[in-house]
């Protein structure tokens, strides 16, 4: 929640432009991926594949993030829009840790894998449920 609250003109340009671009994006994604032939590595198309990946990680952690309880005055979340929602998103809390881990942290659970990877099948698998 911002300092004030968000008004009706800044919902609206934030959903038609900035919410809708990364639903976007994140079916964009998963369907490229999806027709990526695996393993990556071995049709010769490994970075696209990681590069698909990592940029569909990235869309699933916003809109997770966005679903789920307000953090950050900064940010908008769902609940800004509907003040009945119910604060979950559709990512566990050890899912997003691992999808966070994977794309928006340098630290420890990078450095030592305390954290599994998220597969690309579990990631196709959360982008389409």
């Amino acid at each position: 929640m911002p300092d004030r609250p968000w008004s009706h003109d800044e919902l609206e340009e934030l959903a038609r432009e900035h919410i809708e671009y990364d639903v976007r994006k994140l079916v964009e994604f998963a369907e490229a991926l999806r027709r990526l032939p695996t393993p990556w590595e071995e049709s010769g198309r490994g970075a696209e594949g990681q590069a698909l990946l990592d940029a569909l990680l990235l869309r699933l952690r916003i809109l997770g993030t966005f679903l789920g309880a307000p953090r950050d005055r900064r940010d908008v979340y769902a609940r800004d829009f509907c003040p009945s929602w119910t604060e979950e998103s559709f990512l566990s809390s050890e899912t997003s840790a691992r999808v966070s881990a994977k794309v928006a942290h340098l630290g420890r659970a990078r450095l030592r894998r305390t954290t599994p990877d998220v597969q690309p099948g579990e990631a196709l698998e959360l982008a389409c449920s």
